[in-house]
């Protein structure tokens, strides 16, 4: 694999070629035997499509449940949804 990046509008050249291998064998990750501390809003222990859309119901309503501020400003704002981006399982 090459690799190149650009910074300020420059592109740096090409890296030195570097090999990856990938295994043949999924290997599952041990699921976590709490919940994520936060955006799981409706408590199923995932953050996922369905807290999205609850986010996104609120978004621009008053009277928002505190539960759903996710930072706590008192407002529904980008920034709730990028900490329940960062939460995100799937």
């Amino acid at each position: 694999m090459r690799s190149q990046s650009q910074i300020s509008g420059t592109i740096t050249p090409n890296s030195s070629i570097l090999e990856i291998t990938v295994g043949k064998q999924s290997v599952l990750r041990s699921l976590a035997n709490s919940c994520p501390a936060k955006g799981d809003l409706n408590k199923d222990c995932r953050v996922n499509l369905i807290d999205f859309s609850i986010l996104a119901y609120w978004y621009h309503r008053v009277d928002l449940p505190s539960a759903y501020d996710l930072n706590g400003d008192k407002n529904l704002t980008l920034a709730d949804f990028s900490i329940l981006s960062y939460y995100w399982t799937g």
